[in-house]
């Protein structure tokens, strides 16, 4: 059965919320305004209690009982009905006027007043919304779906959905929806798989026909299974980690989406992948952890890590068994920053992936972890890294020379030891004297790296490396000046008013290639880039900025060969 069309979560699905933790501030400014219009309606004659009930009493007594109930939702997967913003707010005003009448009233017989209280909450005025963005690459998949003839759900559970409708309309999604189901419209809510036949009915589509996306393995997913919907797991930034990590943790088959992605960008190709392709015998299954955002959007932007007959790749998370999600054959990471962090979390995840890798000796590690200790740290490369003379050309490949303060020599470079994705790891500073370097550690401190300055004929050459393949990119480099000291930021653009150096001549590729294959020999890893310069008097190759798994932004056929580069790996290593 071919799929036709889309039920999407919402929140951490299409969007991401930046502010949650002021959530319940802004829902009592709301209530607030409920109570003005309880007492504007005079329903002090069905509720005696409103009498003397005073507004921050109320706002304070809905806001307890809502993050109550909002509380037993999350943790439960048996909430299977809603519990709307009505009946909360009724339920106030009866247990207060029970206790000032020594009562036991139940809230149902004041249901007759529920389209009253349902007016009052679908007031938009007092309405104050989160912070909400729309992740990079959501509008356009919402268009490319419609364009391809997909028809496109939203699953929401909302106990106010008047505020879940405005946040869609503000965020220019509400265009794009042929079918919007809201737990407080229909009284279900996920994981209740009667939501989703809701859904399907509405848009006349079998389960076969059909698959949700959603970020919670134990909401969105569960649901899907329950019913035998196809599930796709997003697991960009969850709403709740905790709660996944819950979930992987419980190894039950029913949390377990049958496919994963890290950005809405590979959602289409994942679509096309099951509609269309037939697993090979032998597919090669991948489970690929990025901790970064960043990198999951990079990712998903070049069509990578989506699944094919010859590989098959799943989301994970190294703080959960990793086995729970798949039998996985090859394990790809980007933790540089989780070995530098010190968080207790980001060890427990890397000591999770040794125990794994020791308790799974057939899976292979991309890359090993070992060789991130000279990627991590420029001073371990540029202390370790012994010239090398490729004799068919005579060239010598050599790394910058390390300095102290004691044995400086001018020009220089100063950078922070550490080389990967921490704050401050792209600032260095061009140093010319003593003055400068004073100036120069205004800026650049801590762990710090002084490294010779090498005079070169001009431009950098940026160099990819994946595997077998690479890729060499030219770009513009700077020429000494009459300042002190030149800071600048390796990752962005260079500062203004510097004398530009373009590329004056060819990169040898043969010395590129031989370069290559010496560092990932030395390193033992295969995803790499350096910047590559040309010493001006000695024609030497200098490596400088070496890093594990950059951004292959613009390396020719990127998702082909990390393929490539998986699959070969592979195929080493079960010879070996």
């Amino acid at each position: 059965m071919v799929i036709k069309g889309v039920v999407f979560d919402v929140g951490q699905t299409l969007s991401n919320q930046l502010d949650k933790e002021m959530l319940f501030e802004r829902c009592k400014v709301y209530y607030g305004y409920v109570y003005d219009q309880l007492v504007a309606r005079n329903l002090q004659d069905r509720f005696p209690c409103l009498s003397s009930y005073t507004r921050e009493e109320y706002v304070n007594d809905l806001n307890t009982l809502n993050i109550g109930v909002r509380k037993q939702k999350n943790i439960s997967t048996e909430v299977y009905t809603e519990y709307r913003m009505s009946e909360q707010a009724i339920q106030v005003l009866v247990d207060r006027q029970n206790t000032a009448a020594g009562t036991s009233e139940n809230r149902e017989i004041y249901y007759d007043l529920l389209p009253v209280f349902d007016e009052i909450f679908s007031g938009r005025e007092a309405i104050q919304q989160g912070i909400y963005e729309l992740w990079p690459d959501t509008l356009d998949t919402l268009r490319e779906l419609k364009r391809l003839g997909y028809q496109i759900a939203l699953a929401s559970n909302s106990a106010h959905p008047v505020k879940h409708e405005q946040m869609l309309e503000q965020l220019g999604i509400t265009p794009f929806i042929d079918v919007l189901v809201v737990s407080a419209y229909v009284g279900v809510r996920k994981p209740n798989p009667k939501m989703l036949e809701i859904i399907l009915e509405r848009m006349n589509l079998t389960k076969e026909e059909a698959v949700i996306v959603g970020d919670l393995l134990d909401r969105d997913v569960l649901m899907g299974n329950l019913l035998g919907v196809t599930s796709i797991w997003i697991n960009a930034i969850p709403y709740s980690l905790d709660q996944n990590l819950k979930r992987i943790r419980e190894a039950n088959p029913q949390y377990m989406p049958k496919a994963g992605i890290v950005c809405l960008s590979q959602l289409i190709p994942t679509i096309n992948y099951l509609n269309n392709e037939t697993p090979e015998s032998n597919q090669v299954k991948v489970g690929y952890y990025f901790p970064h955002l960043r990198k999951k959007l990079e990712t998903g932007k070049q069509g990578a890590f989506v699944s094919n007959s010859k590989v098959f790749y799943m989301p994970i998370e190294l703080r959960a068994p990793i086995e729970s999600l798949g039998n996985f054959d090859v394990i790809v990471h980007k933790v540089t920053d989780m070995m530098l962090s010190g968080k207790p979390e980001d060890q427990e995840g890397l000591d999770n992936l040794r125990a794994y890798l020791e308790s799974h000796p057939n899976v292979l590690l991309l890359d090993p972890l070992e060789g991130l200790r000279i990627t991590n740290s420029r001073r371990e490369f540029l202390s370790q890294f012994n010239p090398i003379l490729i004799e068919s050309q005579n060239i010598t490949v050599r790394a910058p020379e390390l300095l102290t303060q004691e044995n400086i020599k001018f020009p220089c470079i100063v950078k922070t030891n550490v080389a990967c994705q921490v704050k401050g790891s792209h600032s260095m500073a061009l140093v010319k004297n003593q003055e400068g370097l004073k100036d120069a550690f205004k800026f650049i401190y801590g762990d710090i790296v002084i490294s010779e300055w090498v005079s070169h004929l001009g431009g950098v050459y940026k160099v990819y490396v994946l595997g077998d393949e690479f890729q060499v990119t030219p770009k513009d480099s700077f020429a000494l000046d009459e300042n002190d000291f030149i800071l600048f930021d390796s990752a962005k653009e260079l500062p203004s008013g510097l004398r530009m150096l373009p590329p004056v001549q060819e990169i040898n590729e043969v010395v590129v290639e031989e370069t290559n294959r010496h560092l990932k020999e030395f390193t033992g890893l295969g995803m790499l880039s350096y910047d590559l310069l040309i010493e001006e008097g000695t024609g030497d190759y200098v490596i400088v900025d070496l890093n594990y798994f950059p951004g292959y932004y613009t390396f020719p056929d990127y998702k082909e060969a990390m393929n490539r580069y998986i699959l070969s790996s592979v195929n080493k290593f079960r010879e070996n």
